[in-house]
């Protein structure tokens, strides 16, 4: 995968730049177009390293299965084909894992059985071995970076928020969305800071301040549905607040999102 880093000053000017959602979430879309678009020339060396983080993983979570896909099909010449070395690799891993299953099945049904239950036993093991298989042993790749990325990101927005110049700057920002939010009130009891109170209560009071101000643009945005507001018209930001909210309450798309293929079956 690149090795991906983002600089106090790509922070800085990323909380500068007007924009309808969280600085941070921009930063993680960017990275994550970077990423996708790079995966194409090195999963086709199939011995390097990041084809055997693909394989481990049993290639990547859906949602990054299908942007690699998307990424190749705009490549020229490549007729929407993505990775195909990736492809072929996991098709291969998967091809190999199901064989010894469907045989252990077919050998296991031709046996008499003492008992039922030990027939529940043998297929309740194939399906878990099924699900590894889809599943894999590690992180996708992709999401595995990025979540690097979008700590180690927190971590330096949490050092820059003990400057003074800074800490102006984001108290006069639209603050960040709830996940990562959350995510940075959780890293800074441990970061090593001077005044962890003094940035607490700068986080606490921007995302406060955010929320009331999204919460009084849907108010108005409702409030003009009635005929008695028919002759005033939506302002920009009250049309725009129902996505604003969005963006605040989930963050961009596919940020924190399930990092692994799976089945049916409740994730544990």
């Amino acid at each position: 995968m690149a090795d991906v880093t983002t600089s106090s000053t790509e922070i800085s000017d990323a909380f500068r730049e007007p924009s309808q959602g969280c600085p941070l979430c921009s930063l993680w879309a960017r990275e994550e177009a970077s990423v996708t678009e790079d995966l194409k020339r090195e999963g086709e060396r199939e011995n390097g390293e990041s084809m055997k983080r693909i394989l481990k993983a049993s290639g990547f979570c859906n949602r990054h299965t299908h942007a690699v896909h998307k990424t190749g099909s705009t490549a020229d010449g490549d007729n929407g084909l993505g990775c195909p070395a990736c492809a072929r690799a996991v098709v291969r891993k998967f091809a190999d894992g199901l064989a010894p299953i469907l045989t252990n099945l077919q050998t296991a049904k031709g046996r008499p059985e003492p008992g039922r239950g030990k027939g529940e036993e043998a297929l309740a093991a194939s399906i878990r071995e099924l699900e590894r298989i889809i599943s894999g042993d590690a992180m996708c790749p992709v999401c595995q970076g990025l979540l690097e990325s979008d700590m180690g990101r927190i971590a330096t927005l949490l050092r820059m928020l003990d400057g003074k110049e800074f800490a102006e700057l984001y108290g006069k920002s639209g603050a960040m969305c709830m996940p990562h939010f959350v995510s940075a009130m959780k890293q800074i009891l441990g970061a090593p800071l001077k005044d962890v109170a003094g940035v607490w209560n700068l986080l606490m009071r921007t995302e406060i301040t955010n929320l009331e101000s999204i919460d009084r643009l849907l108010n108005q945005r409702m409030k003009k549905y009635s005929w008695d507001y028919r002759n005033e018209g939506l302002s920009q930001d009250e049309a725009n607040a129902q996505r604003t909210a969005m963006l605040t309450i989930a963050g961009v798309e596919g940020l924190y999102c399930r990092p692994r293929k799976t089945s049916l079956r409740p994730a544990k």
